[in-house]
């Protein structure tokens, strides 16, 4: 890959930050600490340029990075930024960087970004070099004009059905270290994240050190989740939704659902997540590239995890899951983490999202378990 990692210029258009495959440093008083990224390992394979993207208007886009910024300073933490083409899959994503020693790579589930990273990521940033990707149409990350479609010729597969959505999660997660110049690394991921993590460490063993699964993650059997996050998953009411003006009400109420405590996320959070919801589309694109998951009666079958997929995975493997996990609690986590082979379990009495409501406690378990403390 050409070009060097580094924060954006202050006031810069998103497609301005597009025009290339990682935009140069400059002078920024946005996200960005001053240090420029790493570039790519020597024999990563150069990216092409690709053509401007906006994502945001300049208000929304101006909003967004004001709430973002915030909950990072908050947290004590200024990641820098850059931009990575991900050419086998026509996608370009945003990436922070926090921190300095062995990379992590982090995946956030659905309907997120890389910034619900923020709590975990900033105390993590002693030890490890944190790199916290917005997935194809998720927070900054333009989704691809046409949907993510991914093979050669004939045998090209859309991403929003449920074999190509399978099989571009085992691919998403490396193509993302290809583009950083990472051979391997260990993962961190949540939710439908956890499924991209699950499904790369099948699918590639030599790409994945270790991994460390938060919550429930799509593909585990779970527990009938609340009426109204079954009805927006529905085609039309998820869409119609998704365009609809977030309120805080609305955001409180939506977090509590989830089982994550308003006042653990904290003001500043809670105001990333509403500006992620009412400024950027991530939901919208989300339910139009990510097949429909969850159904009226709950996870579709499609979804599940095999254990024929479970029992190909070799990285030392942690779930750090919640006890009151709406998606699935202490008896979904005690069925599902034996099937991953020698994968280790760890109960917090929390809801979906442990790093949030956990910090202290999730930050240290998962640190001692990245160093390879495994015990």
């Amino acid at each position: 890959m050409t070009g060097s990692w580094g924060r954006l210029p202050s006031g810069a258009s998103t497609t301005e930050r597009a025009a290339g495959s990682v935009v140069p440093a400059g002078p920024s008083d946005d996200v960005g600490n001053g240090r420029a990224w790493r570039g790519p390992r020597a024999d990563a394979t150069p990216a092409r340029r690709v053509p401007p993207v906006r994502v945001l208007a300049p208000a929304d886009e101006d909003r967004y990075r004001r709430a973002e910024q915030r909950w990072w300073d908050v947290m004590g933490a200024r990641p820098a930024e850059g931009w990575v083409e991900l050419p086998g899959l026509g996608a370009v994503v945003r990436v922070l960087e926090v921190g300095e020693g062995p990379p992590v790579l982090f995946l956030h589930g659905a309907c997120s970004a890389a910034t619900v990273w923020a709590p975990l990521a900033a105390r993590l940033a002693g030890r490890h070099r944190c790199l916290l990707v917005d997935r194809p149409g998720c927070g900054l990350s333009p989704a691809p004009p046409t949907g993510l479609r991914f093979g050669a010729g004939g045998g090209r597969r859309r991403a929003d059905a449920f074999d190509g959505f399978a099989a571009l999660a085992d691919e998403l997660a490396v193509a993302v270290l290809d583009g950083i110049g990472l051979e391997r690394a260990p993962m961190v991921a949540t939710s439908l994240g956890g499924y991209v993590g699950l499904r790369a460490a099948a699918a590639h063993p030599d790409r994945v050190e270790r991994l460390v699964v938060l919550g429930w993650p799509v593909g585990a059997p779970g527990e009938p989740v609340p009426l109204a996050m079954r009805l927006a998953s529905v085609g039309g009411l998820g869409r119609l939704g998704a365009r609809m003006p977030v309120g805080e009400w609305a955001v409180r109420s939506m977090l509590t659902r989830l089982g994550i405590g308003a006042d653990a996320l904290g003001p500043a959070g809670v105001a990333w997540f509403q500006a992620l919801l009412d400024c950027t589309p991530t939901v919208r694109n989300e339910l139009a590239a990510v097949p429909p998951v969850l159904g009226l009666r709950g996870q579709r079958p499609e979804a599940l995890l095999s254990d024929g997929v479970l029992r190909r995975i070799e990285a030392p493997t942690l779930f750090v899951w919640g006890t009151d996990d709406p998606f699935g609690g202490t008896a979904a986590a005690e069925a599902f983490a034996p099937r991953v082979p020698g994968a280790r379990l760890s109960l917090v009495g929390t809801g979906h999202a442990p790093w949030i409501d956990a910090r202290q406690l999730v930050a240290l378990t998962t640190a001692a378990f990245l160093a390879g403390h495994d015990d």
